[in-house]
């Protein structure tokens, strides 16, 4: 009966040594987790207003609320020029968001929904006016964000002419 009284402590301890440490890297997770979302949804709710800001700059492109590097009061044509790239910019935001988004999920959804994205801003890039706005906006995003378009932009700036713009495979998707 002491023998499988010590059997039973011995099944507890080890048990217990076991679930011990799971329960603690668990806990630990789902609050990394839970970090990652309250950082997500302020990123989210910040980029939001952000976005409101530049469409009220887009639709009042004569007033001195966002302007060009480098201009002073803009011209008929510089307010085009402006209008083009406050557009440029939204739609970078666009893809900032959905970049940082798709980064932390699974290779699965990853090449479901990127895919789609990443098509979608290889044709643009392949735009001058289009690179031009990113070079004179990308310090205002995400840093990994910046280098994955410098990253993109140079990919295009290397292909020959010949190749057929944005229809490669879906490894570039955002990385874990």
């Amino acid at each position: 009966m002491e023998t499988i009284k010590d059997i039973a402590q011995i099944i507890f301890y080890l048990s217990l040594s076991v679930s011990g440490p799971l329960a603690v890297y668990e806990y630990l997770k789902s609050r990394r987790t839970e970090r990652l979302a309250q950082e997500f949804k302020v990123f989210n709710e910040l980029d939001n207003r952000l976005f409101e800001y530049q469409k009220l700059a887009l639709m009042h492109p004569d007033l001195d609320i966002l302007d060009l590097p480098g201009k002073n009061r803009p011209s008929a044509g510089d307010r085009k020029q402006k209008q083009e790239l406050i557009a440029h910019a939204i739609l970078f935001s666009l893809f900032e968001r959905a970049y940082l988004m798709f980064k932390n999920q699974t290779a699965l959804f990853k090449h479901k929904q990127w895919s789609g994205w990443k098509l979608f801003l290889d044709d643009l890039l392949h735009r001058e006016s289009v690179q031009t706005a990113w070079q004179l906006s990308k310090h205002t995003f995400d840093t990994d964000f910046q280098l994955f378009m410098d990253g993109k932009i140079s990919e295009i700036a290397l292909r020959s002419p010949e190749a057929s713009p944005g229809r490669e495979e879906v490894s570039s998707c955002p990385k874990k």
